[in-house]
């Protein structure tokens, strides 16, 4: 019974399903006008001159216990959260906005196991979510670089709050 009611459903369906469609063509193409477009947004590509950091700080998520870290890294080095072991290899900024706004490409491996990285790319400060590490219970994201100016401003922060 269940069955040939599904059938008639389905027959039913299809029935309708089957529409005649009519295409009409213009009489003479070569008459036709195409109105000129507008363009409402013009896309312009920039290029901002960056500098490289002498390193970077990097926040680090315990997502199990919630401890969260913060590790200033010079370039070449790094550091060991939990069973991660995170080198960094470059970073960047631009030019007018040191503080703001940083690029750091880092090498995330799992287990001692240096054979093949679990992330490698690189990490932009103001969107950490962009190209964000994806692992069950660590979580490491890009703060800012680390610069001659950052430095005395990173101190000035840390006096302020303590």
């Amino acid at each position: 019974m269940k069955r040939l009611c599904m059938a008639l459903i389905l027959s039913a369906s299809m029935g309708q399903a089957q529409e005649t469609i009519i295409v009409e063509t213009l009489e003479d193409p070569e008459s036709f006008e195409f109105a000129p477009v507008e363009p409402t947004l013009e896309i312009t590509q920039t290029e901002q001159a960056t500098l490289r950091a002498e390193g970077a700080i990097l926040r680090g998520l315990d997502k199990l216990n919630g401890d969260v870290v913060d590790v200033e890294l010079g370039v070449g080095y790094s550091f060991t959260i939990g069973t991660l072991r995170v080198d960094l290899a470059d970073c960047r900024y631009p030019d007018e906005n040191a503080t703001g706004e940083g690029y750091a490409f880092l090498s995330v491996y799992e287990n001692g196991n240096l054979n093949q990285p679990f992330f490698r790319g690189w990490m932009i400060a103001s969107s950490p979510a962009l190209n964000a590490m994806d692992h069950p219970r660590y979580d490491v994201w890009l703060v800012r670089c680390r610069t001659s100016e950052g430095a005395s401003d990173s101190s000035e922060e840390n006096t302020a709050s303590d």
